[in-house]
C-alpha cells in the first residue's frame, strides 16, 4: 500500500465532518485535500456538457494507452528483458496523432464557449491556427512527463523486483497497478480537460486583444464557490487578472490535480 494513502483517508473523513476546518488548511495537507476530493464539476459552468463529454474522451484515451503499456512492462518482465535493457515503454506516433486531434478539438471548443459567453466572434481561421499549434506543444510536453512519472515508477517496481529475493512478476504488476490503474487515469483526464478549455479560453483572450488593442481584456477565475472548494482556489473564486497576467501566480486553471475551476474573458473599453 501507499504509505500516503492512511493519511489521504484520514485528511477525507476530517473534511466530510468538519468542512469549516477545509479554509484553514495550509501546505501540504491543502494539496492532499485538493489533489483527492471528489468534486463535479459545477452544472452552471459554460461548457459544462462538452467538458464532461471530452473528460471521458480523454480518460478512455489514456485508459488503453496505460493499458498497452502495463502489457509491455508484463511482457518484459516474463522475458526477463530487463537485466539488460531495461523496461521502457513504447511511444506509438499514431497513438499520439490521435490525442493531438482530440486536444485540437477540446481547445477549440475552449475557444467557442469563451466566443459564446463575451459575444464577440473571432474568425475560425487564426483561432484553428493557434489552437493545432498549441495541442501539438501540449500534446508533446504533456506526454513526455507523463511517461516520465510512468517510467520512474517502473523503475522503482523493478528494482524492487531485482533486490527482493521471491517477488514475483504478480507482485511487481501489484505495485505498478496505481500507476497504470483507472484512477490515475481520472484525475489525468480531469486535470487535463480543466488545463486545455482554459489554454482555449486563453488562446481566445490574446487573439482579441490583438484584434481590438485599444481595449483592455479581463480574465477571471471561477470555481463551484460552494462549501466543498479546495482552500487553494477557494480565495481564487472572482479575482480578475488582466491578459498576460497571473492570478496570484497562477496562470490558468488547474491550481492542482483535480481540479476543476475555470475563467471567463471580459473586455473593458
Amino acid at each position: 500500500m501507499d504509505m500516503i494513502n492512511p493519511f489521504i483517508e484520514v485528511t477525507k473523513v476530517i473534511m466530510r465532518r468538519y468542512p469549516a476546518v477545509v479554509p484553514l488548511l495550509k501546505g501540504n495537507a491543502a494539496r492532499f485535500y485538493c489533489e483527492h476530493k471528489a468534486v463535479e464539476r459545477d452544472p452552471g459552468e459554460p461548457g459544462y456538457e462538452e467538458k464532461n463529454s471530452y473528460q471521458r474522451k480523454i480518460q478512455r484515451a489514456l485508459s488503453a494507452r496505460l493499458k498497452r503499456q502495463l502489457e509491455q512492462v508484463s511482457a518484459a518482465l516474463d522475458n526477463k528483458g530487463f537485466f539488460v535493457n531495461g523496461v521502457y515503454i513504447e511511444d506509438v506516433p499514431d497513438e499520439n496523432s490521435k490525442l493531438v486531434k482530440l486536444i485540437y478539438d477540446a481547445i477549440l471548443a475552449g475557444t467557442v464557449i469563451a466566443q459564446e459567453d463575451i459575444g464577440v466572434f473571432l474568425p475560425d481561421g487564426v483561432l484553428n491556427q493557434y489552437a493545432l499549434q498549441a495541442a501539438r506543444e501540449y500534446v508533446t510536453d504533456w506526454l513526455e512527463k507523463l511517461d516520465s512519472t510512468t517510467q520512474d515508477a517502473i523503475r522503482q517496481a523493478v528494482e524492487t523486483f531485482v533486490s527482493k529475493p521471491g517477488t514475483t512478476v504478480g507482485d511487481v504488476i501489484s505495485i505498478l497497478e496505481p500507476t497504470f490503474g483507472s484512477a490515475r487515469a481520472e484525475r489525468i483526464a480531469v486535470t487535463e480537460t480543466t488545463r486545455v478549455f482554459a489554454l482555449g479560453n486563453d488562446i481566445y483572450a490574446k487573439e482579441l486583444q490583438a484584434q481590438y488593442p485599444d481595449m483592455e481584456v479581463i480574465r477571471q477565475w471561477w470555481t463551484n464557490n460552494d462549501d466543498r472548494v479546495c482552500p487553494i482556489c477557494g480565495p481564487l473564486h472572482g479575482k480578475q487578472a488582466k491578459r498576460g497576467e497571473t492570478f496570484d501566480g497562477i496562470a490558468n486553471p488547474p491550481a492542482h490535480v483535480n481540479c476543476r475551476c475555470w475563467t471567463s474573458v471580459t473586455v473593458k473599453a
